[in-house]
């Protein structure tokens, strides 16, 4: 058993917090690792890297798999990988910290004779080798030691000790310096979004400007020190107007020279929605792509949100790179257009088991709405099972949970529509169905049944919520050449619901926010802090 002898630091967030007493080893390299984030990002990427290791070792023992000691990382991860109780999606956060932490053993002399480390790898990568731990961490908390608990969501450690770090800033430290100019940042834009963050308009005018005060000055202090990120960083102080430009220096010459040392694509990507805010949408998704290409999941997400059913073939392409650069999002959407490839032709094996393969990693990965198509499959029993019926409400819990590019509505409503107890939901699922729907006999179809829906909740209730009228419903349906529309129109029931003038219908409105009046509250706000 390794023992760690270090010191623990005082940090503001401590993630790792849930396993202190499951794991006392774990939790020791967690806190240094968090501690020398914003101090060191060589000795975090070292910190983690023994994490890793500390977790391959301690992961055997639940499987009673004896590690071979002097082996090194990959070797511990390819062991671990034959073990099909250890998911694909935490072999890969595995490796992820064995490649990135790879970059962070260099060391290199400065003319004074002083030697330093050197970090090829970006602050980027650095935040996502700690992410990485963090579910090495909750996997071992909640699938291997069966303890009990609600899964966080990792978030950025800030170090309490603020007279520590600016000690390790003034000798030198280039993380320490962005860490501290990162603060004054996040400070700034936390004023700019909250307009009552301070009741006293001089207290909060004075302690803006000492912030930004301190973002110049420890900035500068990092950008001489050569310190990663720093022209990304004045490139957003310089766009939030946090810092003033000169025609020389300004927010896009700054990402201009941000982007030449990008490897992750976040530069591309913030460069990208500056120009989006300044009216250059062309060049904007340009960089966009390249951002994109270089595997940045925002820009990923962006990409597929953009083709999304507006152009098929490049929607595919982006979801695939999605996959490829393992954006969780991606694999729930694959597995949905596997799903549906297979639904339209259910004689074509070759897209049942792509199908299946997609659904089976969506799960592994723990992919956002994964549960959404499981209780579907099982629904209708696909791959062999038993039909279950009793799911309906896992269906109706987890479909706000897929991704906004895939469609599940026609189904899901086809679903619902005959399941009484869920009529309401059935309605409203449906009017987003009519909306979203391309094949016009099966949108005239959806029309008809949702108004048969709220007929029955009207006799049931009195009254139903719906986008759309229930005689206009019924009149665009047969107008679309919906067969059951047009009989029940001829029918007398038909006749006497069109000519019955005893339904009431509210319509909701929303307001308009008065463009003027804000524009000149603005003005007279400016004028009042100017003075």
């Amino acid at each position: 058993m390794l023992i760690m002898q270090q010191a623990t630091h005082s940090i503001s967030i401590t993630n790792f917090e849930f396993i202190k007493s499951t794991s006392p080893e774990l939790f020791r390299l967690a806190n240094e690792m968090e501690y020398y984030y914003s101090a060191d990002h060589s000795c975090a990427l070292l910190k983690a890297r023994l994490f890793a290791e500390v977790w391959c070792h301690q992961t055997a023992q639940f499987f009673n798999l004896k590690l071979a000691k002097n082996s090194d990382l990959n070797q511990k991860i390819n062991q671990l990988k034959l073990l099909s109780t250890v998911p694909i999606y935490i072999i890969d956060e595995l490796n992820l910290i064995r490649t990135n932490t790879n970059h962070g053993v260099h060391a290199s002399q400065e003319w004074q004779g002083t030697w330093h480390s050197v970090v090829s790898c970006s602050r980027t990568q650095v935040k996502q080798t700690l992410k990485a731990a963090f579910e090495l961490a909750q996997f071992y908390y909640f699938n291997l030691a069966n303890e009990q608990g609600e899964q966080a969501i990792w978030q950025e450690p800030v170090l309490e000790d603020t007279v520590s770090n600016v000690n390790l800033a003034l000798n030198g430290c280039p993380q320490a310096n962005l860490a501290i100019a990162e603060q004054a940042y996040s400070q700034l834009l936390s004023i700019k979004n909250q307009i009552s963050t301070l009741s006293n308009t001089a207290d909060k005018k004075a302690y803006n400007t000492l912030n930004k005060k301190d973002l110049e000055y420890w900035l500068s202090r990092a950008h001489s020190l050569n310190a990663s990120g720093t022209w990304q960083l004045y490139a957003q102080a310089y766009e939030q107007k946090f810092l003033e430009e000169s025609k020389a220096i300004n927010a896009e010459y700054c990402y201009k020279q941000a982007i030449k040392k990008c490897t992750t694509g976040e530069s591309y990507f913030l460069y990208a929605n500056y120009l989006s805010v300044i009216g250059q949408s062309k060049r904007a998704w340009i960089l966009c792509e390249e951002s994109a290409k270089r595997g940045y999941h925002q820009a990923i997400v962006a990409l597929q949100k953009k083709h999304y059913r507006s152009d098929d073939s490049i929607y595919n392409n982006w979801v695939k790179q999605g996959v490829e650069h393992k954006e969780i999002n991606s694999f729930t959407i694959d597995a949905a257009s596997k799903l549906e490839l297979w639904l339209t032709n259910k004689d074509n094996e070759l897209a049942k088991k792509r199908a299946r393969t997609a659904l089976i990693t969506a799960q592994a990965m723990q992919a956002p709405g994964y549960q959404y198509l499981k209780a579907f499959c099982d629904y209708f029993g696909y791959w062999g099972k038993t039909p279950k019926l009793n799911v309906v409400s896992e269906l109706i819990n987890n479909y706000k949970n897929l991704p906004s590019t895939v469609y599940y509505q026609t189904r899901l409503f086809s679903i619902l529509k005959e399941h009484t107890k869920h009529r309401v939901t059935a309605i409203e699922i449906g009017c987003v169905a009519i909306k979203l729907e391309k094949n016009i006999k099966l949108k005239a179809q959806i029309q008809f049944e949702i108004a048969m829906l709220m007929k029955e909740e009207l006799a049931s209730c009195g009254k139903v919520k719906c986008s759309f009228g229930l005689k206009a419903l019924i009149k665009e349906s047969a107008q679309l050449g919906n067969e059951k529309a047009k009989q029940f129109l001829k029918l007398p029931v038909g006749k006497a619901l069109m000519r019955d003038n005893s339904f009431v219908t509210h319509t909701t409105t929303f307001k308009q926010p008065n463009r003027k009046k804000q524009k000149t509250a603005k003005k007279q706000a400016k004028k009042a802090n100017k003075k």
